[in-house]
């Protein structure tokens, strides 16, 4: 995770280094959740069943995000974790990634999206992807996005135990707005979600 984080920092400094008029912009949010929870055995942190779990909860996402734009190009960085105050056995999760557009013409944009999630509990689960993406916009109020790539995961039950899957993942994504308050929107979603090793 700390190359992922190491080279989306990378990516931000030296992609756009180039263009001229270019200019960063920063934000920083942190959110507040909690709540009380009427059904005790959902364990609103885990997401599973669980007898003893405390009935209240609360949770903080610190979030950072930077942002570059220049005439014809934009990027964004942004990292985000969340933290559980309350539950000393909280899971450790830490998400980061990066999109990438440039406008080649009025109505075409190319650009990218990759990043990866780390998560710590019990066992061990990690994933990144890469997806390059292409942008059609026929009207102003209209646009149909093809994005293709490629997702790995990794889970670790055990210390000894790893299986990884790599999948090849297609989204076709259209949509419009045909009144100012009626938005429609179709998504197709392929993958092959075949497994390439486990050690």
């Amino acid at each position: 995770m700390r190359r992922l984080l190491l080279g989306l920092f990378l990516l931000a400094v030296v992609l756009p280094h180039s263009a001229a008029g270019q200019q960063w912009t920063g934000t920083a949010a942190l959110t507040l959740s909690g709540g009380h929870q009427t059904n005790t055995y959902l364990d609103p942190v885990l997401q599973s069943w669980d007898a003893p779990s405390d009935p209240a909860f609360a949770a903080l996402t610190p979030l950072v995000e930077l942002v570059r734009e220049a005439s014809r190009a934009r990027l964004d960085v942004t990292g985000r974790t969340r933290l559980y105050p309350r539950r000393p056995d909280a899971p450790q999760f830490v998400q980061g990634y990066a999109r990438y557009q440039y406008q080649l013409s009025s109505s075409w944009t190319a650009g990218g999206l990759g990043g990866g999630t780390r998560y710590r509990f019990v066992s061990s689960r990690d994933s990144w992807w890469v997806l390059p993406s292409v942008k059609w916009s026929p009207t102003t109020s209209s646009t149909v996005t093809l994005r293709g790539g490629v997702t790995r995961r990794s889970l670790s039950p055990t210390q000894e135990t790893t299986t990884r899957q790599t999948s090849a993942l297609a989204v076709l994504n259209a949509d419009t707005w045909v009144t100012d308050r009626l938005h429609m929107e179709g998504r197709l979603y392929w993958s092959n979600g075949t497994t390439s090793a486990s050690d």
